[in-house]
Parts: structure tokens; C-alpha cells; sequence
């Protein structure tokens, strides 16, 4: 009976190209379980200074799709270091669009299908200009920014701190959130008489895990033998288990 191997998920971190130098990074890389996205929080910087560090990042300013991601944004990157952080994620309104609620586009150039406005947002506010650029409240600003409502996207002025009218205290950033999405290596998987081979493309100064698991309705990947260090061409490894089937991916190792 021939096997049959199926590929369901690969995750790999290839973070040895980014120049971490050029962007004053807070914390990361972190990376999100539930689509194996790699994210960064940036220092206090306006929108566009933030996108252009994000791109040197080989990334763009978060793109939410949906609750989820949100909630995991705001979890994460909210309250880091135990300070209150509002942050910047990748939807912005073009120039030319009519206000206040047309045009928002994401960055990565990546279709809206998931919004979470405060109540009476967009507004496009103009005390400092256009409200061009959205952004997440932090979990405890509660009568000393309005409008608010945590968790939820405000447009919001190009600056790099807090400047909502009646604010008397000033000392909060604005805090760019980068998304980088890992380019999934090549994977080939074949029967072999000693078992099901399995190879990658791989990179060197990585360390790589082969993981399986037998039943996709479950997330409980096992490890594969020891990690393998990438060589810079292609590894290989073996699993002499060939029945019953098995699922496949790559995980970054530690």
C-alpha cells in the first residue's frame, strides 16, 4: 500500500538576514503560534518612521486580520515593561481619500476584512493635522485620553507621543508593532527503503527540528529525533517510521 504523507504546516524563522541595528527594537522576535509570524515592538516613533524601520526589518507595521491576532497583539505589546503603550499598527488612509472613513488599506497590501474602531472612529480629528494612521489603545488610559476604549483602533496623527486635546500628561509613545511573515523553505518528502526521507533548504547559524504528529485534529507536535544545524544547502534526516501516516513540518529549534 503506498504511503500516503501529507504536508500541513511549515514554520521556520530565517532572522539572520535582519539588521536588527536599524530599528530600535523593545522586544523581539516573538512569534505568534497560531500563523507562525514573526513580530517586533519598536521604540516611540511616528507612523511613517515606524514603517520604514519595519520594512528595513523585512516586515511592514502590523496587518490584523482578525480578533484573535488582536487580542494577541494587545496582549503582548501593550503593557511591555509594565508601561502603558499605544501602538501603531500597519492601516493608514491614502492620500486623497475621502474622510473620515474611506480608503484605510493595510500596508502589506493586504485586503480590510477585520476592523475594531473606538466608537466614533475614524474621525480624522485635524487639532494636528490629518488622522491618517491607526493605531491600538493600551488597557489603562481611561479618562486620561479620549475617546477611548481598550483594545480597540483610533486614526490618529503621524507623531511619535500621545497628543489627544485636554491630555496633561504627555510621556506616553507611540509604539510601531513590526509583522514579518518567514519565507516557507522548500520541503520534499519521499519514501526511502530505511524509512520516509525528508529534506530542506537551509540556512547556516539556524538550528532546525523536523516535528510530526499523527491525528490533525490535535496540536500536539512531537519532536522528530535531535535538532539539526542548517549547512547552508540542503538537510536531510530520516524517519524510519513509515505506518501509520504521519503529518510533517519544520519548527525553529530552540
Amino acid at each position: 500500500m503506498k504511503t500516503k504523507i501529507v504536508l500541513t504546516f511549515l514554520t521556520l524563522l530565517l532572522l539572520e538576514t535582519l539588521s536588527l541595528a536599524r530599528a530600535g527594537i523593545l522586544t523581539g522576535p516573538v512569534t505568534n503560534p497560531a500563523n507562525g509570524h514573526i513580530y517586533f515592538l519598536l521604540s516611540s516613533n511616528t507612523w511613517t518612521g515606524s514603517e520604514a524601520e519595519a520594512v528595513g526589518l523585512g516586515g511592514h507595521l502590523v496587518t490584523v486580520s482578525d480578533s484573535d491576532e488582536n487580542h494577541w497583539v494587545f496582549t503582548n505589546f501593550t503593557t511591555f515593561g509594565g508601561v502603558q503603550r499605544p501602538l501603531w499598527i500597519g492601516l493608514y488612509q491614502p492620500n486623497g481619500s475621502v474622510e473620515p472613513a474611506s480608503g484605510w488599506s493595510w500596508i502589506s497590501g493586504e485586503s480590510v476584512n477585520y476592523t475594531n474602531w473606538t466608537t466614533g472612529e475614524p474621525n480624522n480629528n485635524t487639532n494636528h493635522g490629518p488622522q491618517n494612521w491607526a493605531m491600538i489603545w493600551p488597557p489603562d488610559l481611561a479618562g486620561r485620553a479620549s475617546p477611548y476604549q481598550a483594545e480597540h483602533w483610533n486614526d490618529y496623527w503621524n507623531t511619535d507621543h500621545v497628543l489627544d486635546s485636554g491630555l496633561t500628561n504627555l510621556h506616553w509613545g507611540m509604539y510601531g508593532v513590526v509583522e514579518i511573515v518567514p519565507p516557507v523553505p522548500r520541503l520534499t518528502i519521499s519514501r526511502q527503503p530505511l524509512g520516509v526521507g525528508l529534506s530542506w533548504d537551509s540556512q547556516t547559524n539556524r538550528t532546525y527540528q523536523m516535528q510530526y504528529l499523527s491525528d490533525l485534529s490535535t496540536n500536539d507536535w512531537t519532536n522528530l529525533g535531535l535538532s539539526v544545524p542548517g549547512n547552508g544547502t540542503t538537510n536531510s534526516i530520516t524517519d524510519p517510521i513509515i505506518d501509520p501516516r504521519r503529518y510533517y513540518r519544520i519548527a525553529p529549534f530552540p
